[in-house]
């Protein structure tokens, strides 16, 4: 009997369908990553373009009612494109006038 070839398989190229700054409004509806890492669908409350750390989204979670500052590349237009993306933001808890 023959050998089987091995045979490898190309990588697919995966198409991220990502919310744009400029292309989201206020009252849209998208899915996103939550601080405890859960894929979540929502409405955009408010939009802040000139962050600290990084432009983010005021969310309301469409399941629970709750609120979310979401950072805009933890954003997409459908549930696929944010898949395998984690939440990689730590919060830093120190005081100020530590010094």
């Amino acid at each position: 009997m023959a050998r089987k070839k091995k045979t490898t398989k190309k990588p697919v190229k995966i198409k991220r369908d990502m919310v744009k700054l400029g292309k989201v409004n206020r009252e849209d509806f998208c899915y996103f990553i939550s601080s405890d890492n859960v894929r979540r669908f929502g409405q955009v409350i408010r939009i802040f373009e000139k962050d600290q750390i990084e432009p983010a989204m005021q969310m309301q979670c469409q399941s629970n009612w709750s609120f979310h500052i979401v950072p805009v590349r933890l954003c997409a237009w459908d549930e696929k494109s944010i898949k395998g993306l984690k939440w990689d933001i730590k919060a830093n808890l120190s005081r100020g006038d530590d010094e």
